[in-house]
């Protein structure tokens, strides 16, 4: 209430990024709260849609709810949704690739941190491990990399390994994103407009123009790419036109996920 507050007296409100766990969804006035702080993208760890995958991380409170409906529930307070899934899971198949599309497509989740499980020295996870004779290298701290120092057991090594990069890379083709961002924006039309959306934007930053310009440079040099970006500013203008300053600032993003 009172980070709303302060943010209401701003002659340019700030939008604020956070992190929840999915049961905050029990609580409508805390995602109300959230909203009217201008919290626009929240962050979940959601892991993986199997509730097998879940036992394993001990997140209990992933088990106990349609994951789907949570993620569209926090959407409709006006909130992108950024999900945190890993890959590596000892029940995670051949068939966890397409289960983790699938689940992401449907929730409309557009922004995606994929990782593969790591086992960090001096936790439970590691030390299971050990004891098993699973491990392969020494851990990394980033699971943003295209190899881990778990060997899966329902699937080879280098199974998961290329399956990972192909997930990655069919989430971030222009059909898969676009269909994500705009269903996310879809949840956002049963949210009234925040009320010092119609503020002035104060000075002019020259540099907004720089910013803009090389938006537009990135997708109108390729014809794919100039098509998605028609499609995404169309896509919300029929769904949700004041939202369009926030498709544009988000093609920024993609340009980022796209050459990641």
């Amino acid at each position: 209430k009172a980070v709303g507050d302060w943010n209401r007296a701003r002659a340019v409100p700030i939008s604020l990024f956070a992190e929840m766990s999915v049961d905050a969804v029990r609580d409508p006035e805390l995602l109300e709260l959230c909203r009217y702080a201008n919290i626009t993208e929240m962050f979940l760890g959601i892991e993986t849609p199997r509730k097998a995958g879940l036992r394993e991380t001990m997140k209990m409170q992933n088990v106990a709810t349609d994951l789907v409906t949570t993620v569209k529930t926090i959407q409709s307070y006006g909130m992108v949704v950024m999900a945190g899934m890993i890959i590596g899971f000892d029940s995670d198949d051949l068939a966890i690739f397409e289960d983790q599309y699938t689940f992401l497509q449907e929730a409309g989740i557009p922004i995606v941190m994929l990782g593969l499980l790591q086992a960090i020295p001096r936790t439970p996870l590691y030390e299971r491990l050990e004891k098993a004779g699973r491990l392969r290298a020494p851990a990394q701290g980033n699971n943003t990399l295209s190899f881990t120092n778990i060997e899966p057991i329902c699937m080879s090594y280098e199974d998961m390994i290329e399956g990972y990069r192909l997930l990655f890379t069919r989430l971030y083709t222009f059909e898969a994103l676009g269909e994500r961002w705009l269903s996310n924006i879809e949840q956002w039309r049963v949210v009234k407009s925040r009320p010092w959306i119609q503020k002035p934007l104060g000075r002019f930053r020259p540099f907004m123009l720089l910013q803009v310009w090389l938006i537009l440079k990135w997708y109108v040099a390729r014809p794919s790419r100039f098509a998605f970006f028609c499609r995404m500013i169309g896509g919300t203008l029929v769904r949700l036109p004041r939202a369009v300053p926030q498709t544009f600032s988000y093609l920024a993003n993609f340009i980022h996920l796209r050459e990641y």
